[in-house]
């Protein structure tokens, strides 16, 4: 039974990732895989090192246009924030369980 049990594993994880792969990488020309993030990203990355972009180094100035006003909250506001922030979304995940 335990190797029945390992082979049928084995075989479904592999049939699970070959699918995966046409459907991401090779289906459409690689539609997906050319629009992705991931492949952007790495693109960039590899201009980059060759060095056939380069950075372009911006400043606070280029932000900021004259004097700006910053106003600050403290730390246990901003704890309580996302505190708050967690526990609506918990009480939503709880509730969508609840309309399936």
């Amino acid at each position: 039974m335990s190797k029945i049990w390992k082979f049928t594993s084995f075989a479904t994880i592999s049939s699970v990732a070959a699918a995966s792969l046409y459907l991401y990488a090779i289906d459409k020309n690689g539609y997906y895989y050319e629009k992705s993030k991931f492949k952007q990203v790495t693109d960039r990355v590899r201009k980059l090192i060759d060095g056939d972009e380069t950075f372009k180094y911006v400043t606070i100035d280029d932000f900021v246009s004259g004097p700006t006003q910053i106003q600050t909250r403290s730390r246990g506001e901003t704890f309580k924030d996302l505190w708050n922030a967690e526990v609506r979304r918990t009480a939503q995940w709880i509730y969508s369980l609840g309309g399936r």
